[in-house]
């Protein structure tokens, strides 16, 4: 009863996390957080003034209760004289009705009292399991903290080893390369003595190459002579062989022209021989 003289809602007296007023406004989830703090900080003063309003009202019901009841010894009774008998039954009545309305009222009352008790035991609670969820809050806050720190303590490790890694790795290619270095100037120096001595060996080999050129060249002279006898004496034989295969080529082309000659007569006949049969086999098939 009271809460609906005060105009108010008993739901909208309980305590909510920001996270239920924001699914219960929906439409201030696109808004910026300090907007969305500020709505929910308004909602809260607008609550807790309520909640004053209500214990205002509940202190005056027991202060009106405690000096009602003080005077209330003759439970509403007044004495009446003497000389009023004649409107006895009215006041009867009146005071009948006086009292059904004092009833009603201390109804009323017990009622209101009894709300606003149970709103203040459920906001005592509310502020107990805030404080406690505040203080897990806070606990759980510290150890993200202390996850937070030593995950950036891992990652500056975990960067520290990389870097050390990569340094390792440069010193590796450093040295390679420098290893690299030495052994190419080893095999320059080596590829140049091979050339030194290839050179001294081709020219003891020029030196030996022109005293057996001459020596050749003195053989060649000799074999030359030879060789030229030799090959009139070939050239002769070989004239006297092609006069001989001539005479043969000769005889082996009329003969050929011959049997080419043959040949074809007899390929002739073998065609017209086809055609003929060819022809009868196309008369046959006509007659039939």
């Amino acid at each position: 009863m009271v809460l609906l003289e005060l105009g108010l809602e008993e739901d909208k007296l309980y305590k909510i996390t920001k996270k239920e007023y924001l699914d219960n406004h929906p439409e201030l989830k696109q808004e910026k957080k300090e907007i969305q703090d500020k709505r929910y900080e308004h909602y809260e003063k607008r609550r807790q003034e309520a909640i004053d309003q209500a214990r205002k009202i509940r202190t005056n019901i027991l202060k009106t209760e405690k000096e009602e009841g003080g005077d209330g010894n003759d439970n509403g009774k007044t004495t009446k004289p003497k000389n009023e008998d004649e409107n006895n039954n009215n006041e009867v009545q009146q005071s009948g009705m006086i009292k059904k309305e004092l009833e009603k009222l201390e109804l009323i009352k017990k009622q209101q009292l009894g709300e606003i008790r149970n709103l203040i035991d459920y906001e005592y609670s509310l502020n107990e399991t805030r404080k406690k969820n505040e203080q897990k809050e806070k606990e759980n806050e510290r150890k993200e903290e202390r996850m937070r720190k030593e995950k950036i303590k891992m990652q500056k490790l975990k960067e520290q080893k990389i870097k050390e890694k990569e340094e390792e790795k440069k010193e590796k290619q450093r040295k390679e390369e420098e290893e690299l270095k030495k052994k190419f100037i080893e095999l320059e120096k080596k590829k140049l003595q091979e050339q030194k001595d290839e050179e001294e060996k081709q020219k003891q080999m020029l030196i030996e190459k022109q005293k057996k050129q001459e020596e050749a060249k003195k053989a060649q002279d000799e074999l030359r002579k030879k060789v030229e006898k030799y090959q009139e004496d070939q050239q002769k034989e070989l004239k006297k062989k092609q006069e001989e295969l001539e005479e043969k080529e000769l005889k082996r082309i009329k003969n050929m022209e011959e049997r080419r000659k043959k040949e074809n007569e007899i390929k002739k006949k073998l065609q017209e021989e086809a055609k003929e049969r060819i022809r009868k086999a196309l008369e046959k098939n006509d007659q039939e």
